[in-house]
């Protein structure tokens, strides 16, 4: 309900900063990518032996941006990222003391990008909103850290195909002559509900467990690339 109520609100800002700034709105559009960097609750306590460590992934997302003001836009998003976590045994070797996986999940984000001048075409760009993720897969599934040689494993359970979440960034950028935009930026999302559920075994008839929460969040290092389409009109009436 939180999550709803959160996301109608921002809808209802948005709708009525469209009407207030029709005359200015431009439509841009255009690829984003980048890696993730996602890992365990860090309030979790872990045995001596075992730490969390963070699971590097890819994503790529393709955009809309309806603009209210020179300043503002309200953005929409669809895309697939790739993220997961990494539990070590310490007591183990590189090879086989290392556990990880990779999840991936459709994720669709709707929020408000603000923008602020620096120098000439150049400028700093803060955004937050709301965001929902289907996960791809949602079975209970069992990984082990060397099939060869079974130290330990890892029982993941996943409670819901769906996770609402909300996020928060900024990035630097600029616009060029023709009115693209390009951004380097960096974004947090966090879930509003646990992802994943773990239970990291070990021992003889696996005797011995410990439990880990998986949320889901992560942090993005991006890069994105809009195109005015006025570009296009103007492509268009280029030929009557």
């Amino acid at each position: 309900m939180a999550f709803k109520k959160l996301a109608l609100a921002l809808f209802a800002l948005c709708s009525f900063a469209a009407l207030s700034a029709q005359s200015i709105s431009r439509w841009h559009i255009g690829p984003e990518a980048g890696l993730t960097v996602a890992r365990t609750y860090s309030g979790d306590t872990l045995p001596a032996a075992y730490s969390s460590r963070n699971k590097t992934g890819a994503y790529f997302q393709l955009n809309t941006q309806y603009n209210l003001s020179p300043g503002a836009s309200v953005q929409l998003g669809i895309g697939l990222v790739n993220k997961g976590y990494k539990i070590n045994n310490d007591t183990l070797g590189l090879n086989t003391g290392s556990l990880s996986h990779n999840s991936g999940s459709l994720n669709i984000p709707i929020g408000l990008s603000l923008r602020q001048s620096l120098s000439g075409s150049s400028f700093l760009t803060e955004k937050f909103g709301v965001s929902g993720s289907w996960l791809f897969n949602t079975e209970t599934q069992t990984f082990l850290n060397d099939p060869r040689d079974t130290v330990f494993r890892i029982v993941q359970t996943t409670p819901s195909k769906f996770v609402p979440a909300f996020y928060l960034g900024f990035a630097m950028g600029g616009t060029g002559e023709n009115g693209n935009r390009y951004e380097f930026g960096l974004l947090y999302q966090q879930s509003l509900r646990q992802e994943s559920e773990l239970r990291v075994e070990s021992g003889e008839f696996w005797n011995r467990s410990f439990p880990l929460q998986y949320r889901g969040g992560f942090v993005q290092f991006r890069f994105t690339y809009l195109f005015d389409l006025e570009n296009f009109k103007k492509s268009d009436e280029y030929f009557y």
